[in-house]
């Protein structure tokens, strides 16, 4: 067969069998090249591209291999545009994602049920990850075997940037105890940093607040069961719940304990740098014994007048109740109390006092100082309630039959049982106590602001 173009017009085809003469213009040779060309690209076109559907290769996740089953575009062999894959790990557990596709390279994928290993806060946890992977990071929620839930970035198989982490197995080092339990909260860069939540294994120590570096940071609500206070000359353990700072209780919090003779209480009140500081009450079990409420530094006991004589007040062995004119007059003259340094007491008298009418009706009095001269003390005794109180004297004194149980911020060394004083006194109100015959008296509580 011989197919043969003249320069005139017309061509002429030959066969082995007939002769025909046949004749082309120039428009025809050009369509038919046309023709000719578009076959051929179509052809090169449906041998370089193709849809598969479940197709066995390699793809790159992250700079790692997976062997996949691919659902998409194929150009040369090499995954192209958007595209769907399936993974199958050993155990036969699936994981599928999607993205797209650039000459083999995935951008902008997305998996689910993805398995992975996972660090954070030095603990590794075997799960599965969901989300968005771009480049080396992955961005979604990780869910560990162990019920460890993570939400934030990964990067090489750790948290990274801030996240929100669940159910973290942690070892918390506070103020030298390893406790061990569960945090969730805040987390960067596979530190503990942020808020938070730590609860111990065994329930006795929560806290939830601040955390920096795995350590309680800034403010938080404490509840501890092994609370460690150092007083200036005692260490107590016993149970806190309130406000911390820094991991000491700071604010507003509630601490019961043992004291050095066995004897449980209860503070409740104002706390700074982990000791007692400003208003509190602190409460023993035993009714017999006073309660310590008022002003508090540095876990001493330092009350006011008008704090420390109510607070005398509550002891089973003589109580009473302040009156409300006395109440007024312990605020207004505090320092009356304490420094008992006045010469002078006569604008601060009462010259209608009787102890009948005082006895009728208590809070008719209070308001003023009583001067009581020739009181026969029956007795006396001094006592330290703290640094601030180093010494307070308790006399029971009387005269012509009337009782009078006196607290003096101070010492009276040359008062003793049998002695005869002077005394500047304000009536606090009326109480009973019992003698050591154990027979009931009645007296006048007083506070003195002068013993002579």
């Amino acid at each position: 067969m011989y197919l043969g173009l003249a320069a005139a017009p017309e061509t002429w085809y030959n066969s082995s069998y007939t002769t025909h003469r046949c004749i082309f213009t120039k428009g025809d040779i050009m369509r038919k090249k046309f023709i000719f060309a578009a076959v051929c690209g179509a052809l090169l076109l449906s041998a370089c591209s193709k849809e598969v559907e479940n197709e066995p290769l390699e793809i790159s996740l992250a700079s790692e291999n997976y062997a996949v089953e691919y659902t998409g575009l194929l150009k040369d062999g090499i995954p192209e545009g958007a595209a769907a894959f399936t993974g199958e790990e050993p155990d036969g557990s699936k994981w599928n994602g999607e993205g797209n596709f650039e000459s083999g390279k995935l951008s902008d994928a997305r998996v689910a049920s993805f398995p992975m290993e996972l660090e954070a806060a030095g603990q590794k946890y075997t799960g599965t990850f969901e989300g968005d992977v771009n480049g080396d990071c992955f961005s979604g929620t990780f869910t560990g075997m162990d019920g460890l839930v993570y939400q934030g970035d990964i990067i090489n198989n750790c948290t990274s940037g801030k996240g929100k982490i669940e159910g973290l197995a942690y070892t918390l080092n506070e103020r030298g105890r390893q406790i061990e339990g569960i945090y969730s909260g805040d987390i960067n860069n596979s530190a503990i940093t942020g808020s938070g939540q730590f609860t111990s294994n065994d329930k006795a120590f929560i806290y939830e607040g601040g955390f920096e570096d795995g350590m309680l940071k800034g403010a938080g609500k404490l509840k501890d069961n092994a609370y460690l206070v150092n007083f200036s000359e005692v260490d107590r353990v016993g149970q806190y719940e309130g406000d911390t700072i820094d991991g000491l209780a700071d604010g507003q919090g509630t601490f019961s304990a043992v004291n050095t003779y066995n004897e449980p209480y209860t503070y409740q009140g104002g706390w700074k740098q982990g000791l007692f500081h400003g208003y509190g009450s602190r409460i023993l079990e035993n009714e017999d014994l006073m309660d310590y409420t008022g002003n508090y530094i540095e876990g001493e006991y330092a009350p006011n007048a008008q704090e420390f004589f109510t607070s005398l007040g509550t002891s089973g062995s003589f109580p009473y109740t302040v009156t409300e004119l006395a109440d007024n007059f312990l605020s207004e003259h505090d320092q009356l109390f304490f420094e008992h340094n006045i010469d002078d007491y006569s604008s601060f008298l009462d010259e209608e006092f009787s102890f009948k009418k005082f006895e009728k009706n208590p809070a008719k009095f209070g308001d003023k100082l009583i001067d009581l001269k020739r009181l026969q003390v029956v007795q006396i005794s001094e006592v330290k309630y703290s640094e601030y109180l180093p010494v307070v004297t308790t006399i029971i004194a009387s005269n012509s039959n009337n009782i009078y149980w006196i607290y003096y911020i101070g010492g009276c060394d040359d008062v003793y049982a049998g002695s005869t004083i002077e005394a500047y006194l304000l009536p606090l109100g009326y109480g009973s106590y019992t003698t050591l015959l154990g027979t009931s008296r009645t007296a006048m509580a007083a506070a003195a602001a002068a013993i002579r």
